[in-house]
């Protein structure tokens, strides 16, 4: 897995949302933060559409649906994620039957947000999500916030579930029962944590997964008895897990490090001895060289008649 900067940062981000996470039901004490928050969900291939057609939420029809699909498939696939979780957000304010001209001006606000970075893709999905979602929901949306009442039996929000990977004891699915009138929005952020943790590691995305799922919980107004404390023990789990990664990747880095230190004092000791050895072996040949040369030497001293017998 390739290094994140920024890790200690995130971990220091786990540990202080960890610690407040009691304090989630004060709705003061924590503002929402922006309704596309995944950092890294954006995934690792730039041309893979990233949401499956079944989990993709723009559109109140099949054909706008599919149009925008495609749009988004075709100009700027990495940014799916996060601007399917603006209409999932969207369609959830209709479902609540929160003001119609808020819900689209959210709405806008957050696919600006998703494209305001300058890149290739944010340039060409901009004017689409600017002047075609925009101006669509804007005169087109009357009759799909009429049929959205999550309060009317008959408008029920035919959403996939999604649970999480790489997260066992997590519970997400009591979240669906906890939190009726938010199910759209917790299902993409669900979509958005498995995007970010197949490509990062999971302790990377804990932290945004559960400013989504809090910022789900504010919005299901009518069950908040119930959805707060759900989306608290969920991410107490999340959290709890990650941390367990964290440690155990820190406990195989500084194994890594350690045995890495003493291969190189190993080899460097190796070294020392192969060189004091060929040094010492040198050092005999040479004494042995001069041990002859005046064994010779003394032997022509002694006897005078051998310096002719070369």
């Amino acid at each position: 897995m390739n290094s994140i900067p920024g890790r200690t940062d995130m971990s220091v981000t786990l540990l202080l949302l960890f610690l407040t996470l009691p304090m989630v039901s004060s709705h003061e004490l924590r503002r929402r933060r922006s309704v596309a928050p995944f950092l890294g969900s954006g995934g690792s291939n730039s041309k893979a559409m990233l949401i499956p057609k079944n989990l993709w939420h723009c559109g109140s029809d099949g054909f706008t649906s599919d149009y925008s699909y495609s749009v988004v498939e075709e100009s700027c696939p990495t940014l799916a994620a996060a601007i399917n979780h603006c209409c999932a957000i969207h369609d959830d304010c209709y479902g609540q039957q929160f003001p119609r001209e808020m819900c689209d001006q959210d709405f806008c606000k957050c696919t600006k947000d998703v494209t305001r970075l300058p890149t290739a893709e944010s340039t060409r999905c901009r004017p689409f999500m600017e002047k075609e979602a925009c101006l669509a929901i804007e005169f087109g949306g009357f009759f799909a916030y009429l049929f959205s009442n999550y309060s009317d039996p008959s408008s029920p929000s035919n959403n996939d579930l999604v649970v999480l990977d790489n997260t066992p004891e997590s519970d997400y699915m009591n979240l669906y029962s906890m939190c009726p009138f938010a199910n759209i929005t917790l299902a993409s952020c669900a979509v958005n944590f498995n995007l970010c943790s197949s490509v990062h590691s999971v302790d990377f995305c804990a932290a945004d997964l559960c400013h989504c799922t809090m910022d789900a919980a504010d919005t299901d107004v009518l069950h908040n008895d119930t959805c707060l404390p759900a989306v608290t023990h969920t991410c107490r789990a999340v959290l709890s897990h990650s941390s367990r990664v964290l440690a155990s990747q820190n406990t195989r880095n500084l194994f890594i490090i350690v045995l890495s230190v003493l291969t190189i004092v190993s080899l460097g000791f190796v070294g020392i001895y192969m060189f004091t050895k060929s040094k010492g072996s040198s050092k005999m040949m040479e004494e042995g060289k001069y041990l002859q040369i005046h064994t010779v030497e003394s032997a022509r001293s002694v006897n005078p008649l051998l310096t002719n017998t070369d």
